[in-house]
């Protein structure tokens, strides 16, 4: 590690977790401005005084940098999936995409259907796991960034079925 990444390396990371969390928050803004299609039922609740709060997660490397690598590293996994979503909610607006995913939800069986939200939980979780084969102990920062992958996993496995059911509920469909 070159001597300037060395002396400022708290620093790069906070930069770069605070970037993370600012990128979250603004694909979020992008996809679901109403917050209609937030997953977390946390942050759709609280509403964006919120999720702009959560930006401060980011100062987290101060305290300790390998919470900050898996800060970093889940944060630029939510970023890069709500950016995947941006030019759907774009072209149709936050209401049709709602309105879209309420006919796909009503079209799809209860089963297959949370087969489908976990299946790239279970992807996610597999790079996870095959990094810390590679990266095995803390004394290397792989190890973090692929328990960030993991919790970004995590993630999908909580708010993806949580939403799913709820939604089914909602529709008067839980039985399969």
């Amino acid at each position: 590690m070159n001597a300037f990444i060395h002396h400022y390396f708290v620093h790069i990371i906070a930069v770069v977790t605070i970037l993370s969390r600012v990128a979250d928050v603004a694909t979020t803004y992008l996809v679901t401005p109403r917050l209609k299609l937030e997953a977390n039922a946390i942050a759709r609740r609280l509403g964006w005084k919120y999720a702009l709060a959560t930006i401060l997660i980011g100062f987290i490397p101060y305290y300790s940098v390998p919470m900050g690598i898996i800060v970093l590293t889940a944060s630029l996994l939510v970023a890069a999936s709500n950016a995947s979503k941006i030019m759907m909610a774009r072209v149709l607006g936050e209401d049709e995409l709602a309105a879209l995913n309420r006919r796909v939800l009503a079209a799809t069986p209860l089963w297959p259907g949370l087969f489908y939200i976990l299946l790239p939980a279970f992807l996610v979780g597999l790079l996870g796991a095959v990094m810390l084969l590679f990266y095995p102990t803390p004394d290397t920062w792989g190890y973090y960034f692929a328990y960030g992958v993991l919790v970004y996993a995590f993630v999908i496995v909580v708010w993806g079925p949580l939403r799913f059911l709820r939604a089914k509920a909602r529709l008067g469909q839980m039985g399969g």
